[in-house]
């Protein structure tokens, strides 16, 4: 059972900036809810090495190791006690507190639109049941609409060549075994709009955060072209040596 008494308890004014800028991560939960409910909470595990905000990526990280999962109790006092030993104030503590929430509710296995009733509540009436704020879909093409202003010179034709004939689950196959996540970004960072669109929703048809947090990433972070050229080599070649691979062939 989910408490309330530190949410209650807080003595802060949260301001409306504050309220928005926690808007990101219950869309986070969104994406979050989708992959534990379809494919169980270890295929949350994708998305952890790309997570910016430490608190979550905890969170995520104490559910996929379990057996937390099943004693959300202690989820909930180890989330707590980090708040309270960081010392979060306004945006940061009722952004903590959302996540709290979230975490707890993954837990117990919540419908939905409970999920976005109870997360949205916490932000006041103005927001209460704020259904459009978390359509993943809606989500997921503005983002690309953004990144496809920012597309810049394609220099990566060799490396588009072949991950263009790859769907979603045969990339996630080589994570995080051959190349890590953060490598599947860096290489992506040099490609056309196009591929990275491709890659992006075969992904999303898979883990919708990991999809998520990918674009992120993406629209936010820095290229480093050579970084990228080998990262790039390095996922060619990690694709060849698994060509002879049966067990990988059977996989995908």
């Amino acid at each position: 059972m989910i408490t309330n008494s530190m949410f209650l308890n807080a003595k802060e004014t949260f301001t409306d900036d504050d309220k928005k800028k926690c808007l990101p991560t219950i869309q986070k939960f969104a994406f979050i809810y989708h992959d534990a409910r379809r494919n169980g909470l270890l295929s949350l595990e994708y998305g952890i090495e790309l997570e910016k905000d430490p608190l979550l990526k905890i969170g995520i990280q104490l559910l996929v190791d379990g057996p937390y999962h099943d004693s959300p109790i202690y989820v909930e006092h180890i989330i707590q006690n980090l708040i309270v030993a960081e010392k979060y104030s306004g945006y940061e503590l009722l952004n903590g507190l959302v996540i709290l929430s979230g975490l707890l509710l993954l837990t117990e296995g919540t419908n939905f639109s409970r999920v976005v009733e109870c997360l949205t509540s916490m932000l006041g009436i103005e927001y209460y049941n704020c259904e459009e704020c978390v359509w993943v879909d809606t989500i997921i093409a503005n983002q690309l609409r953004q990144l496809e202003k920012q597309e810049g010179e394609e220099r990566s034709e060799k490396f588009e060549a072949i991950i263009n004939t790859l769907d979603g689950r045969t990339i996630l196959t080589l994570i995080p075994y051959s190349i890590s996540a953060s490598d599947l970004l860096n290489a992506l960072r040099i490609c056309s709009f196009k591929t990275v669109e491709k890659i992006i929703w075969d992904i999303f048809a898979i883990t919708e955060w990991f999809a998520y947090l990918l674009l992120e990433s993406l629209s936010n972070g820095e290229t480093d072209t050579e970084l990228s050229l080998k990262t790039q080599e390095r996922i060619i070649n990690a694709l060849n040596e698994k060509i002879d691979d049966e067990d990988f062939m059977e996989r995908i």
